[in-house]
């Protein structure tokens, strides 16, 4: 997941299987890092809303991946 990712969460399906990699706070993702990310996605906020931290993040993104696949938290 990264502030600036080309993908929007609300755009992206997960019909490939998927492993959610999170950068720190302060920085974000390390380039090499990014680098081997096939998507990288973006949570839009409010845009009164600074940022979310890495936990909030975390959690949307589970919510939104568990909805496309509801069996496997079977």
């Amino acid at each position: 997941m990264a502030g600036e990712g080309a993908t929007s969460l609300s755009e992206e399906s997960f019909t490939k299987p998927t492993a959610f990699v999170l950068g720190n706070e302060g920085s974000g993702l390390r380039e090499k890092t990014r680098e081997v990310c096939d998507t990288l996605i973006s949570i839009p906020i409010h845009p009164r809303c600074e940022s979310l931290n890495a936990a909030a993040s975390t959690a949307v993104v589970l919510y939104a991946w568990s909805k496309e696949h509801e069996s496997a938290l079977s």
